[in-house]
């Protein structure tokens, strides 16, 4: 049986044919519109569509086009069912649309079934349809039914035509809109003739262009693509120039040639009325593609022309309204603009008396006798009157002026007021008494300005202001001069102006603070050229230019010179100088300060010493960084060396000539690994091995070893007042002593003192800025001083750069103080140096002391000792022939050894092995798994697994910042056999002890 898709807007149809094609055992799924349509064939891929043509959203017409466009289901055989065809249109549309067939409602069940087993390729048999009497009386009742709907159908289009345009009369005679107007008729013909889409375009006034464009029907983006029309086009001309309607059947949707864009959609039937008025043009409608039609008829044309014709005698009224409000509205503005220019003058008249109310100055007028004819709120309040109205008409005189401030008699003819309208001058008098209505008086201030009418004084305006507060302001400004003139006294500045008389600056006042400042008296600095002839005469010529070229030309200076104290000795002073000018613009005087600078210079040249410090301390880490890198590479090189060295000695007989040989490859080996050690060291890039030791005690121990290298003829003189301990590398902090040492050696070529001291300090905040890189704290110091030839500047700011050396060549390789720099730094300690030229030098290492008892680990074995085993070794290192050499090492002791090339390889191996694995020797730095994180992988998976680092300079979290942990076991690279055999030994004795296998992971 087959899958068959209905598709009707009338639940009554879809039904019908359900009830029909069911009974043929066919799969049947429904939809309302051509949208829902389209998404269940798309889902559904059914073997028939049937179809009915007019729907809303989307009709049979459209569906079938974009069911044809989906190459997946386009080949589905369509069947349009239809009660508004004509049987011959129907045929010809569907001819030309590709359907199987037309099926006019309404029609015989027969029919129908006879389509369908067509359209599927099923031979049809009347044996399929034999049903039971009831069912065909039912049957034959509902196909009476329907036709009935038909009818019905039929009906309610003619009513929701009939309804479309009583709705568009009542929308175009309520409407004053004119674009929704146009907006709204353009919707309702479409929606009347039956138009798939409607353009409504209305002229622009040069009657060449479109103003205007609607569309309805139209998705909008389809719309927002259309772009604008040609109205010049052929077709639109003879709509617009010609007022008559066209009406064309487009089967080749030809666009440019009816007018529209290319982005325009497909064009099948097009209906074009023009929107006139008797006397004018205003645009013309557009109707698209009749639904269910493939060309517009008559009775459409002419639909389309009467509603045209109808909305162009509407849009004419509603333009002659438009005009008729414009005009109207102007009138309104005008009748408006002459109300607010009314009450324009009104509020200005207000405003005035508003501002003259507002101000701060009381304003009173007079007339030639003295009345009052005008006065402000200000006014009033301060003369203690409640309105102004209380003034008016009164005389001013005797109400204010009537009394001096003893309480005599003011006479009229001695108030300058009234002498203003005498003179016609204005008068001003910056202190008056004035008398309020409480007979209290106040201090005044006031103007009087005669008023004139017709070149006639006609009267007076005074203004006043209540002084009082101005008073005690200046009563408060002489006081505040006292102060001033006090704090200048006691300022550290020194204060001063400076005449300007034919290009020259001399001092014409001076603050008396100079004498505490500069040692100087006022008198002597004041019109004199003191200032000049006591700077510096280093400082006098640069000092005197700048000055002048400053304050002249920018109007200001700042300097620092060294001016002559008044008790001889110079001092560094700061002079800051501002120019001012007169009201005309010109040099009037210049004012200034001078400060005592001198501690501030002293302190900007130690900071700046400090800087020069801090910038030898970055480049000596810049170097020691390439330093640590070449050391790395090279402690696998003599890895090799010496362990091949090892192996060919002890193959070799006792009296063989070759021992000879390989004893001279081990010494220049250990040479090398001393070299090494001393560039790590210098690059604090070597293993710290850090213990709890006693400084003075190390001291003591190690200068026996001293009187070895050192000569007779230098006395050593030990000074051990350190009793604090420190964390430290035994080895490097005898390093230390022993570089330190043969320096002060060297540089007593005749003899002299070695002076080695320990002593305990605590470093506060200002010591700290003098050291680099310490906190501070309490440290323990170790200071070696000899009385050699000493050292210039300039060989003290390189001492400590790799390869630097002032002895002769062949004696010194340069490392040395370079690498006690890098053991200081390593140990989070500071070294400092003090030596001049003839005087000797001193050294002073600055290390961070600890508290409580002193423990200090003694070795487990002897330097030559080889102990042996028979545990299983993994060895992992990526350098192929020290992995050699290491495995045949540990063979050569009895052990068994596995081998990798590296990290991957290690983890491979351990996973295949299936007997124990008791200790991990591996390489810190590999490519692709590291060291660090084999270590922690295999543990995971051997719990009792021990480990054993090896490297010769790392970075890595394993030795963070090339501190050893406790709980980790590490070799130096170059590895000597025994080194090797003895930690391989104490780690493995270590895991018999029962001591946890430890790796931190990060």
């Amino acid at each position: 049986m087959a899958t068959i898709l209905i598709v009707d807007d009338r639940p009554a149809n879809r039904d019908f044919l359900m009830t029909l094609l069911g009974y043929g055992g066919h799969r049947l799924l429904q939809a309302a519109d051509g949208v829902e349509a389209l998404a269940i064939a798309n889902a559904e891929r059914p073997d028939l569509v049937i179809a009915d043509v007019l729907m809303p959203t989307m009709d049979g017409y459209e569906f079938l086009r974009q069911l044809q466009a989906d190459p997946i289901i386009s080949q589905t055989p369509v069947i349009f069912w239809t009660a508004h065809y004509l049987e011959r249109e129907a045929k010809a549309l569907a001819l030309k649309c590709g359907v199987s067939a037309v099926i006019t409602k309404p029609c015989e069940p027969e029919e129908v079934l006879r389509s369908v087993e067509a359209a599927l390729g099923i031979a049809y048999s009347s044996a399929t349809t034999h049903h039971p009497m009831d069912v065909i009386d039912r049957e034959h009742l509902r196909l009476l039914t329907d036709k009935l709907s038909q009818k019905v159908d039929d009906l309610r289009s003619t009513n929701e035509r009939l309804s479309a345009l009583i709705e568009l009369n009542l929308q175009l005679a309520s409407e004053t809109d004119l674009q929704r107007l146009i907006q709204a008729f353009g919707r309702s013909a479409r929606e009347i003739i039956g138009a798939r889409f409607s353009i409504t375009a209305i002229l622009d006034n040069d009657r060449t262009r479109f103003r205007s464009l609607f569309t309805s029907g139209m998705e909008a983006e389809t719309a927002a693509r259309l772009g604008s029309q040609d109205a010049e086009s052929l077709l639109l001309k003879a709509v617009l120039r010609e007022r008559r309607s066209i009406r064309l059947h487009n089967p080749n949707d030809a666009l440019i040639s009816l007018g529209f864009a290319s982005s325009h959609p497909p064009i099948h039937a097009l209906l074009a009325a023009p929107i006139v008025s008797p006397t004018s043009v205003y645009g013309y409608i557009g109707l698209i593609d009749k639904i269910g039609f493939d060309h517009f008829s008559e009775e459409d044309e002419r639909l389309a022309t009467i509603l045209a014709a109808q909305v162009g005698r509407i849009y004419q009224n509603g333009s002659l309204y438009s005009d008729l409000l414009r005009h109207a509205s102007e009138l309104e503005r005008e009748i408006s603009a002459r109300a607010q220019t009314e009450k324009a003058l009104a509020d200005r008249e207000e405003h005035i008396h508003l501002l003259l109310d507002s101000t701060a100055e009381a304003i009173y007028g007079l007339d030639l006798d003295g009345r009052c004819t005008f006065a402000n709120t200000t006014c009033s309040r301060l003369l203690g009157y409640m309105d102004s109205s209380q003034l008016l008409g009164r005389n001013m005189h005797d109400l204010i002026h009537h009394s001096r401030p003893d309480g005599s008699r003011y006479p009229r003819e001695e108030c300058r007021i009234f002498k203003a309208f005498q003179s016609n001058e204005a008068v001003h008098v910056d202190d008056e008494v004035l008398w309020r209505a409480d007979n209290s008086s106040f201090p005044a201030e006031y103007w009087s300005h005669s008023v004139c009418c017709d070149r006639k004084v006609s009267g007076a305006v005074v203004t006043f202001l209540d002084i009082t507060e101005r008073r005690k302001l200046e009563d408060g400004f002489c006081k505040a001069q006292e102060q001033l003139h006090k704090v200048v006294v006691s300022s550290p500045a020194v204060l001063f102006t400076l005449s300007i008389e034919g290009g020259q600056l001399e001092v014409s006042w001076i603050s008396d603070n100079l004498m505490d400042v500069m040692g100087y008296s006022a008198q002597e600095a004041i019109g004199t050229d003191w200032w000049i002839t006591n700077i510096h005469p280093e400082d006098l010529g640069k000092t005197s230019a700048q000055t002048h070229e400053d304050v002249l030309d920018r109007g200001q200076s700042s300097q620092e010179y060294r001016f002559r104290h008044g008790d001889g000795a110079y001092r560094w002073i700061k002079s800051d100088m501002r120019l001012i000018r007169d009201e005309a613009g010109h040099p009037s005087e210049v004012v200034g300060a001078w400060s005592d600078i001198t501690e501030l210079k002293y302190a900007e040249q130690e900071r700046l010493k400090l800087g020069e410090q801090l910038e030898q301390i970055r480049k000596l880490e810049s170097i020691g960084q390439l330093a640590g890198g070449v050391a790395h590479d090279f402690n696998n090189l003599l890895s090799v060396i010496i362990g091949s060295a090892e192996m060919l000695q002890s193959d070799l007989p006792n009296d063989s000539k070759l021992r000879s040989y390989t004893a001279d490859m081990l010494k220049a080996g250990q040479r090398g690994a001393e070299l090494t050690r001393q560039l790590l060291a210098f690059g604090r890039k070597q293993v710290f091995q850090p213990v709890e030791l006693s400084l003075s005690a190390l001291v003591e121990d190690f200068e026996k070893m001293l009187r070895r290298v050192v000569p007779n003829n230098i006395e050593i003189r030990p000074v051990l007042r350190s009793t604090s301990r420190i964390r430290a590398d035994a080895g490097q902090i005898e390093q230390i002593l022993m570089n330190l040492a043969v320096n002060a050696r060297d540089a007593m070529t005749a003899g002299g003192i070695l002076t080695i001291e320990t002593a305990d300090v605590e470093l506060d905040e200002s010591c700290v800025r003098q050291l680099a890189e310490v906190s501070p704290g309490p440290y323990a110091v170790l200071g070696v001083s000899d009385t050699g030839h000493g050292m210039t500047r300039e060989i003290l700011n390189r001492i400590f750069e790799p390869f630097y050396t002032t002895k002769e060549r062949g004696k010194g390789t340069g490392l040395g103080l370079g690498t006690v720099h890098g053991i200081v730094k390593q140990s989070g300690g500071s070294i400092s140096v003090y030596s001049e030229p003839g005087r000797g030098t001193t050294f002073k290492v600055y290390l961070p002391s600890l508290r409580g008892d002193v423990n200090i680990a003694a070795p487990r074995f002897s330097v030559m000792e080889m102990p042996r085993g028979s545990e299983a070794i993994l060895v992992v290192e990526d350098e192929a022939k020290l992995r050699n050499i290491v495995s045949e090492v540990l063979k050569s002791l009895g052990y068994s050894v596995l081998v990798a090339d590296d990290g991957e390889d290690a983890l491979e191996l351990s996973r295949t092995h299936e007997g124990p694995i008791h200790l991990l020797v591996t390489d810190v730095i590999m490519p692709g798994v590291g060291g660090r994180e084999l270590a922690s992988r295999l543990v995971q998976a051997r719990p009792q697994l021990r480990v054993l680092f090896m490297s010769g300079y790392t970075e890595d979290s394993v030795i963070t910042q090339g501190v050893l942990s406790n709980q980790l076991a590490f070799l130096q690279k170059p590895i000597s056999s025994a080194d090797l055999a003895q930690k391989v030994r104490a780690v493995l004795d270590e895991r018999s002890a029962g001591s946890p296998a430890t790796v931190n992971a990060r």
